[in-house]
């Protein structure tokens, strides 16, 4: 594969990890269950956003290599920190929240009581 095919593929996966992750957090409920009857309820409208999230850091995660190998000239060390700073804050903070959301609230719906 060429690199100028690898920079594109890259760069696509870049733009549709963005634009997901805008969509994700534009549909992200700002609130979470304080008493047990609303674990479920919030889990069915919460648990497609946190998939779509998962999605765009997935994307924007195998995008970020590309657009490093490509400023490495300009940005030299501090660019190679960012770029781990960033890689593993995503992988650390979103994909973690997106774990949680996706699977603990999901079981912990299934074991609560449903009335107040």
């Amino acid at each position: 594969m060429s690199g100028h095919k690898l920079l594109v593929l890259s760069g696509s996966s870049l733009i549709a990890g963005g634009i997901a992750g805008v969509v994700a957090h534009v549909l992200h409920l700002q609130y979470h269950p304080t008493n047990p009857a609303e674990v479920l309820p919030y889990v069915m409208r919460s648990e497609p956003v946190h998939l779509l999230l998962f999605a765009a850091v997935f994307l924007v995660v195998l995008g970020l290599p590309g657009l490093v190998v490509r400023q490495h000239d300009r940005t030299d060390v501090f660019g190679l920190a960012g770029f781990v700073l960033v890689y593993f804050g995503l992988v650390c903070g979103e994909w973690m929240h997106c774990v949680l959301e996706i699977g603990i609230y999901p079981a912990m719906a299934h074991q609560v009581p449903t009335t107040s």
